[in-house]
């Protein structure tokens, strides 16, 4: 699989490895469960949400979402 940059300049990936505990994984699934309820019906280009820094320190990396148009 290719990472590609999209057209704000951020790296898609087609495939992501994450090495975390169980607990963390609950708490990266959690957030993005989350994140997605707040996708709103039309989102624009530049539409995305982070993970909150606390959770993003403790798995030592952000995660960004972004809609794909």
């Amino acid at each position: 699989m290719k990472a590609e940059l999209d057209d704000s300049g951020l790296l898609q990936m087609g495939e992501v490895t994450l090495a975390v505990t169980k607990s963390e994984l609950r708490d990266i699934a959690y957030k993005l469960i989350e994140i997605s309820d707040q996708i709103p019906d039309e989102p624009t280009q530049n539409w995305h949400r982070h993970i909150p820094d606390a959770l993003a320190n403790k798995i030592g990396c952000d995660v960004v979402v972004t809609y794909k148009m």
